[in-house]
């Protein structure tokens, strides 16, 4: 008999143990309570007394290092060349015809982020109407 009311006992303690650990590290979760303190990673929690004991700490600083922006590479699949490209979404490109191999005078400049540009022209040399593609990645 003495057994079953220790037993009991023994389990209230433990779930109020484990009740106070769960309210104490319960997240805000965007409440806005400022009557209660808030723990951070340097406060201790003391279990025989349930009472938080802070630390002096400084917020931290974010980091001055700037976020690297993405560099992008044009590459000609057909009927085109890229003649500049400077790591950025804007690059040059000049017509060049598959069949005969007339390279159109003038040079077109865009923007691409990402995927395939894709165009046709009429070719100068050969009369025909040549497809070109043109393929944007980025690290």
């Amino acid at each position: 008999m003495k057994a079953k009311k220790t037993m009991k006992t023994f389990i209230c303690i433990l779930t109020v143990v484990l009740a106070v650990s769960l309210t104490a590290c319960e997240s805000d979760n965007g409440a806005d309570d400022t009557t209660s303190p808030t723990v951070g990673t340097e406060g201790i929690t003391d279990s025989s007394t349930s009472s938080v004991h802070m630390e002096e700490t400084k917020p931290d600083i974010e980091s001055t290092e700037p976020e690297q922006e993405p560099t992008y590479y044009h590459a000609a699949l057909c009927g085109a060349v890229v003649t500049e490209q400077d790591g950025s979404p804007r690059f040059t490109y000049v017509k060049k015809c598959e069949s005969c191999g007339t390279v159109q005078s003038g040079s077109n400049t865009t923007n691409a982020t990402g995927g395939v540009l894709h165009g046709s022209f009429l070719c100068f040399g050969c009369k025909e109407t040549q497809q070109f593609e043109i393929e944007t990645t980025q690290n």
